[in-house]
């Protein structure tokens, strides 16, 4: 099966659509294969958002894991037990919530806590330096 778009044609392979440019036999540098997106010769591992379960780069997401009942963000993705991924996005964390996605994905009964999660997506990144907020005068 096959779309067409002007200058490439989307092939599917695996479920997904594959772009492949017209004159060529070879499809796109950064196709799916096996569940990983290879890029510049490397495959990168896929995972999905629990929010918006759109499928993009590991590097991309926020790990998350369940430490009693609260949702922990994972940076370093070193803390044992199940994980789930999530877009760094306070949308996609809302949208998980409204559908009660992170007990499914954490195989947990009942409601989690999300309030760490939201204090970490609401804090700016640890390497911004801001101007204090005040009446703009620096005496």
């Amino acid at each position: 099966m096959t779309r067409n778009s002007g200058t490439e044609i989307n092939i599917k392979i695996n479920k997904a659509w594959v772009p492949l440019r017209l004159g060529s036999t070879r499809p796109d540098p950064r196709t799916l294969r096996r569940g990983r997106l290879v890029h510049g010769g490397h495959a990168v591992p896929l995972r999905t958002c629990v929010g918006c379960r759109v499928r993009t780069a590991k590097s991309d997401l926020l790990r998350l894991v369940a430490v009693g009942g609260d949702i922990v963000p994972d940076p370093q993705g070193r803390l044992p037990g199940r994980g789930a991924s999530l877009h760094p996005d306070l949308g996609c964390l809302d949208l998980a919530e409204r559908r009660r996605a992170f007990p499914r994905a954490f195989r947990l009964p009942g409601p989690l806590d999300a309030k760490a999660l939201r204090e970490h997506l609401e804090a700016p990144p640890a390497g911004c330096v801001g101007r204090k907020a005040g009446n703009g005068s620096d005496v």
